[in-house]
């Protein structure tokens, strides 16, 4: 509930409530996101001490508070604290407990496993917009909010707890390590964070991998303004969300087979390439009708950049330290997109044009993926795919 494409469908009415322009919007969602991803690179150690349903519980209980205050306060202050809230508890710490625990507890066919949980994020893309604004005809926006979000933690709760609580080696981060090792016959390597850092690979593919959290929570939260700029119908752009994740969906799905039969290092350098073209279209065409063009791109780029994102770290550095070092990606990650609007904002308010703005966005995709194509393996991998064993 705290994913920029189903804020996006909320964030129209909370302006015209306070009578707030896109561009101090844009400053607090910011500066709300950019703290919430430093809390989370502090905090994501728990993940590797700590029983995982504890932090389930804790999470979600954040993410109601967050929900209430985004749907109660009136004074800005507040409103910037329940952004944090709700970036930190459902765009940051139920992602990670999410794709760490997966990726951490299965090894063999890791990519299957991490595009199944991955599932997740690509359906609300698909279901949630259209039900926000299906139940926005009947009730307020604040009470379909706070419905929304009251529903997401009854499944984790629930649903979530009961699937795992049989599962020690999955929620308990030094069972799992002991599981990887036996199941390695202690071959296995596992990187320290500082290690990672160290590594040439991790600092080449940086600009590479903040294309997603900047580009498309830009493309996302400044959508009407897309759309004014383009001449084309809002409405029809919100309602593209949801093709957009189907988009994804399938394609994150069918990639955790490929990560799988070619290794999520090998795929990942040129799974964001085709988004030059994406944004090409964006900035070129005059048809409202290349928006699915354009959105086919881009649900195909995420979903597939997403799956081999999520199975490219345990495969390079190892399992041990996981969360720790999902956490130094995802703050870069989460950094990105508070920036991202505050920077887009600040350009939108001096009056560049959105047209400018995109040819931008293909200059630095092309170039970020140039680095990314050419960035050198670590030198001690976690042992590599064979025939005989999958990692």
């Amino acid at each position: 509930m705290g994913q920029t494409f189903l804020l996006a469908s909320f964030v129209p009415f909370l302006r015209a409530d306070l009578g707030m322009n896109a561009g101090d919007f844009g400053i607090i969602y910011g500066t709300a996101t950019l703290l919430s991803a430093a809390c989370l690179m502090l905090l994501a150690f728990i993940l590797d001490r700590y029983d995982m349903r504890l932090i389930t519980v804790v999470t979600s209980i954040l993410l109601m508070i967050g929900a209430y205050m985004f749907t109660h306060c009136e004074e800005l202050i507040f409103i910037g604290v329940s952004i944090f809230l709700l970036r930190f508890a459902g765009q940051g710490m139920m992602s990670k407990i999410s794709s760490v625990g997966t990726s951490r507890y299965f090894v063999t066919d890791r990519g299957k496993a991490v595009s199944i949980t991955g599932m997740g994020w690509p359906t609300g893309e698909i279901l949630l917009p259209g039900t926000a604004i299906l139940l926005m005809g009947i009730f307020s926006w604040q009470s379909t909010f706070l419905m929304m979000t009251s529903l997401m933690v009854a499944i984790v709760l629930i649903v979530g707890l009961l699937l795992i609580w049989k599962y020690d080696e999955f929620y308990d981060p030094e069972k799992n390590a002991a599981k990887v090792e036996r199941e390695h016959g202690g071959s296995i390597q596992h990187y320290t964070p500082w290690a990672v850092l160290k590594t040439p690979y991790y600092i080449m593919t940086l600009p590479y991998g903040i294309i997603n959290p900047f580009l498309v929570t830009c493309l996302f939260l400044f959508q009407g303004t897309v759309a004014t700029y383009k001449g084309w119908d809002v409405e029809v752009m919100i309602a593209g969300l949801s093709y957009y994740g189907l988009i994804r969906l399938l394609v994150g799905l069918y990639g955790g087979d490929l990560v799988d039969r070619f290794t999520a290092r090998r795929l990942y350098p040129f799974s964001k390439m085709p988004l030059v073209l994406g944004v090409g279209i964006l900035w070129m065409a005059e048809s409202q009708y290349w928006l699915f063009a354009y959105l086919t791109i881009l649900g195909g780029c995420v979903g597939m950049s997403g799956t081999a994102n999520n199975a490219l770290w345990a495969e390079l550095y190892g399992t041990r330290y996981l969360a720790t070092i999902k956490s130094i990606a995802m703050f870069v990650g989460i950094g990105a997109s508070a920036l991202g609007p505050m920077i887009i904002g600040y350009f939108l308010k001096i009056h560049i044009d959105v047209g400018t703005l995109l040819f931008w966005a293909m200059i630095y995709i092309s170039a970020a993926s140039v680095l990314a194509y050419l960035a050198p393996y670590p030198k001690h991998l976690a042992p590599r795919r064979t025939k005989k064993e999958k990692i």
